[in-house]
């Protein structure tokens, strides 16, 4: 195998593997974790310091996966004569994946997504909203919704797309604060929320 197709087939596997972890790390480790901590009433720093540490094993672990690809696919013949039906088949499950993850009304969202909760300052903290929930806000009063939902991810920019569309088309606005935990402080967009304290009422 020359050496092009082999740094295709590292880059490809090293791409879809870290997706799929990650996904996995963030829905099934980090998110439960991190709800655990924050109802034992755990200090922040000590989440973030959790979160730091899960973020380092996610990438262990794609470092530790990439580096036996490397390896079946330069020393094993045949593993590497099934390294293409690898990547095929990784290909397929970060498709579902991503399917998943924009299919926010199917019932594995349902269960993950958080719960809706009221703050009795005029907010309503919940999960993605759709356009039929956008709805529903705006009947009971809501002036406009933050979203912290990042560009840079590429299912979160198809959902802001699809949110700041249905704000538009319903006539209400959608503020965007991008936002990622865990890997940022956050600062700015925690700053620019401030304001809306007050204006959401």
């Amino acid at each position: 195998m020359g050496t092009v197709k082999v740094l295709f087939f590292i880059a490809s596997f090293m791409a879809l593997a870290g997706f799929s972890l990650g996904v996995f790390f963030l829905f099934f480790v980090s998110t439960p974790v991190e709800a655990v901590l924050k109802r034992s009433q755990v200090s922040q720093g000590t989440i973030d310091l959790v979160m730091n540490v899960i973020i380092f094993i996610w990438a262990a672990v794609s470092l530790a996966a990439a580096f036996a690809f490397h390896r079946g696919i330069t020393r094993d013949r045949v593993f590497r004569s099934l390294a293409v039906y690898i990547i095929a088949g990784l290909f397929f499950v970060c498709s579902g994946i991503f399917y998943t993850l924009l299919s926010t009304d199917s019932a594995l969202m349902v269960v993950i997504k958080g719960v809706v909760t009221e703050s009795g300052k005029g907010f309503t903290y919940g999960p993605y909203s759709t356009e039929a929930y956008l709805r529903i806000l705006k009947k009971g009063g809501h002036t406009g919704v933050i979203t912290l939902l990042s560009p840079t991810i590429p299912f979160e920019r198809i959902l802001l797309d699809k949110e700041i569309e249905a704000g538009r088309k319903i006539g209400m606005e959608v503020h965007s604060f991008p936002m990622l935990p865990w890997v940022s402080s956050n600062k700015e967009s925690t700053e620019r929320v401030k304001p809306f304290e007050t204006s959401f009422s």
